[in-house]
């Protein structure tokens, strides 16, 4: 509290100044809640303009690390391939060069 030696000899009647300031601030954002919203607005947008001056949000250098996503035909023709052939390998999928079940056929 900034007014510690004033809030001891007034009205503290032996509370702590944690008890005190707390009571205080509460009451404070429960009868201006716009304002409260208002400056913690600002303080989360001051610190995100700081971060971004600093350069916290910049991408990162490309690394063997990054993960690359591909969403092309051919990854999906890809992934169906390997998928085909790890069925193939459980017997639950006839692929083209298999003639065992051509002859079944």
């Amino acid at each position: 509290c900034p007014q510690i030696g004033f809030i001891m000899e007034s009205g503290h009647e032996g509370r702590g100044c944690t008890s005190m300031c707390t009571k205080h601030v509460a009451k404070t954002i429960t009868h201006h809640p716009f304002k409260f919203l208002g400056i913690t607005a600002a303080v989360i947008l001051l610190i995100t303009i700081a971060g971004a001056i600093m350069g916290s949000f910049n991408m990162s250098e490309s690394s063997n690390y990054d993960w690359v996503i591909p969403s092309g035909r051919a990854s999906e023709n890809q992934e169906s391939l390997e998928l085909a052939e790890g069925l193939a390998t459980q017997g639950e999928v006839v692929t083209r060069g298999d003639t065992d079940s051509e002859a079944a056929m």
